[in-house]
């Protein structure tokens, strides 16, 4: 089962699973695990997630520059 949060993320910052996973700092095969289901996400990994999607445009859009292009 895939995971809501996770596609509301991708979503909302138009990112790819590869870049996801570089914003949220965890290895390319864990996140692929929590987006098909495969492995649950622990509770601090899933209100990492919450809270990026709280963020307003600005912040979160600093965060993909500062974490997933490295500027």
């Amino acid at each position: 089962m895939f995971n809501e949060h996770i596609r509301q993320l991708e979503n909302r910052t138009g990112l790819g699973p590869t870049q996801v996973a570089r914003l949220l700092g965890v290895a390319y095969i864990t996140f692929a695990h929590w987006r098909s289901g495969l492995r649950q996400m622990q509770p601090y990994h899933e209100r990492h997630v919450e809270a990026l999607l709280l963020l307003d445009e600005g912040p979160l859009e600093e965060l993909v520059r500062k974490h997933v292009h490295g500027s």
